[in-house]
């Protein structure tokens, strides 16, 4: 793998903010003519394509240069993306189509969330949920999930705000997405990291920004930041025609402090760093700590 170089306080000097889920809307050049494939036909746009995955807490965002087709693929992605969240998408309590739930057959427990309530049902006692000392604790599994179909549901988010006249720079980037099991993915290469954050209280709306370099930097033109529930995620977008001289043996990752700082406290937090090329499916330990009311 190349080396990567994270860099800590120059986030806003070398980006801006170029549309956000507050100030964007919808291009009426684009009305049903999809942005992923060549599909115009009417009848191809009968779903209801979201611009944000619906499951994050978006009613109100739709994206209306998305056909069918392109919407039911771009579904298993974001299913992924649900059970990358684990344990914490079930106590956030956020209802997409429906609320979600947990089972973990290894430690016999069931959890859901209804009308801003955890409900756990417990088949027999276990060591994976305590409540000592004042505080109550979960330690599971997430269920398993593909890494690259993570990161293919934040690309689709970043590109379904992207402005109409930058697409054109995004061809690659679309073939990629387009295709679940592609070729093209390089393992472990940067372009494909995650960085991840929890936060201590669930956002029950999710608050999507892309952000454009504005000043000469080896990174990436564009970066997603992407917040839900009790999650921050940075990544960057693939395969742009702009970064195709970028150096990645000394390749630089500005991360941002809106991603990295407990915006709480204001100070900086522990974060996470996933490598997201794998197709092969895989779950991750989940824990949540809370103090008890």
């Amino acid at each position: 793998m190349k080396t990567v170089n994270y860099e800590l306080n120059v986030f806003p000097e070398k980006y801006e903010m170029v549309v956000n889920t507050t100030t964007y809307s919808p291009n009426d050049s684009e009305f049903n003519i999809c942005r992923f494939c060549p599909e115009t036909n009417p009848e191809k746009f009968k779903s209801t394509a979201h611009l944000i995955p619906e499951f994050t807490g978006n009613k109100e965002l739709k994206h209306y240069c998305e056909c069918d087709s392109c919407n039911n693929k771009f579904s298993k992605y974001e299913r992924d993306l649900s059970l990358f969240g684990g344990i914490k998408n079930i106590i956030a309590g956020i209802k997409g189509k429906k609320y979600p739930k947990h089972i973990d057959k290894k430690n016999n427990f069931f959890a859901k969330s209804k009308l801003n309530t955890f409900q756990l049902f417990e088949h027999k006692p276990n060591d994976a949920i305590k409540i000592e000392n004042g505080k109550f604790s979960i330690s599971t599994d997430t269920q398993k999930f593909k890494p690259r179909f993570v990161q293919k549901a934040l690309v689709k988010i970043a590109l379904s705000l992207m402005d109409k006249d930058e697409m054109n720079k995004f061809k690659k980037t679309i073939e990629w997405l387009s295709v679940p099991e592609d070729e093209i993915t390089t393992e472990e290469h940067p372009l494909f990291i995650l960085i991840e954050r929890e936060t201590r209280k669930p956002l029950k709306r999710p608050v999507a920004m892309l952000m454009k370099k504005t000043k000469k930097h080896n990174s990436p033109e564009y970066a997603l930041l992407f917040y839900y529930s009790f999650f921050a995620y940075q990544i960057w977008i693939p395969f742009n025609q702009s970064d195709a001289n970028l150096d990645y043996n000394n390749f630089s990752f500005p991360l941002s402090t809106l991603v990295i700082t407990d915006l709480e406290n204001l100070k900086e937090a522990k974060f996470n760093h996933y490598h997201m090329t794998k197709l092969k499916k895989v779950k991750l330990t989940d824990e949540f700590e809370s103090k008890l009311k």
